[in-house]
């Protein structure tokens, strides 16, 4: 899906999505100090809900992940775009400099873009890993596809 989408930064907001099984709450609550890109790793630690920070809804939430290399480079290209913001958002509104409203990004871009692509969006938790729990992506489950499962991850039905 994220070919369908070509304006940044909605394209790597997604691509963060998809990539780490993030809630969208959790990208838009990301911040450049979150980011390990020498030892290739992200701790998710906050969301954000109608511009309220929080701690992660889940005690697997709040983990470090690693990155892959390819979506590192990505998020580096990203960062020299992105402009500043005082508490270093990864994707901070270019007016406000804080995080985009959730609602706003899924209404008016990522899901035009799930049906551009063919894709539909039911309510089911998107590929997480935390520990050993991996959610099927709505994204996903409707393709018919299912991504490679990661040696000793293992895949767990939503609940």
């Amino acid at each position: 899906m994220p070919h369908t989408i070509v304006e940044e930064p909605y394209r790597t907001m997604v691509l963060v999505a998809q990539c780490l099984g993030l809630r969208i709450s959790e990208v838009m609550a990301l911040q450049w100090s979150d980011f390990d890109f020498a030892n290739l790793t992200v701790r998710v630690q906050r969301g954000i809900v109608h511009g309220r920070v929080d701690v992660v809804k889940t005690e697997y939430s709040n983990d470090d992940l690693p990155l892959d290399s390819n979506l590192c480079a990505i998020l580096q290209h990203w960062k020299q775009q992105c402009p500043v913001s005082p508490n270093g958002w990864v994707f901070p509104n270019p007016t406000t400099l804080k995080p985009y409203w959730q609602e706003s990004i899924c209404a008016d871009h990522i899901k035009p873009a799930a049906v551009k692509a063919g894709l539909t969006m039911p309510g089911a938790g998107l590929f997480r890993v935390r520990g050993e729990l991996i959610h099927r992506s709505p994204i996903i489950a409707d393709s018919g596809t299912s991504p490679p499962q990661p040696p000793g991850i293992v895949l767990v039905p939503d609940s």
